[in-house]
């Protein structure tokens, strides 16, 4: 049963997890942890640099998990790109045939390993979300 038709029908408690950052290497370490992960849950959360600390795209993340079959929410924070940055993304992943995002406004550089680098905040949460 897809996570869209569990949350429609509320037939059992909804589980989902937090994919693990994938930093650098290749597709087959997304697929040896969506093996781990998968059986675990009905969809997965793909982070979008969580904690101001640099990963793998979220928008490549996701795709790589969504050709593997898992139901995906695409995490995307507000901290690091402009509106149009963030908009191509969800119309990027959306071309992918993922449309579950979960919007945040993001944790400030200075809780990262870059705290140098420039705040964007062009738009915060709740703003992103009358975008999308």
């Amino acid at each position: 049963m897809s996570f869209a038709s569990l949350v429609k029908n509320r037939s059992r408690p909804i589980v989902t997890a937090e994919f693990p950052s994938i930093n650098g290497g290749t597709l087959d370490q997304v697929a040896l942890e969506w093996e781990r992960l998968g059986p675990l849950v009905d969809a997965v959360n793909v982070t979008d640099n969580p904690a101001a600390h640099t990963h793998s795209s979220n928008v490549s993340v996701a795709i790589a998990l969504q050709n593997l079959g898992a139901d995906v929410i695409m995490q995307v924070v507000c901290r690091d790109k402009n509106r149009l940055a963030i908009q191509a993304d969800i119309v990027g992943a959306a071309m992918h045939g993922i449309t579950t995002i979960c919007a945040l406004t993001g944790d400030d550089v200075t809780a990262g390993d870059e705290p140098e680098a420039r705040r964007v905040f062009d738009l915060d949460g709740p703003q992103l979300i009358s975008v999308a």
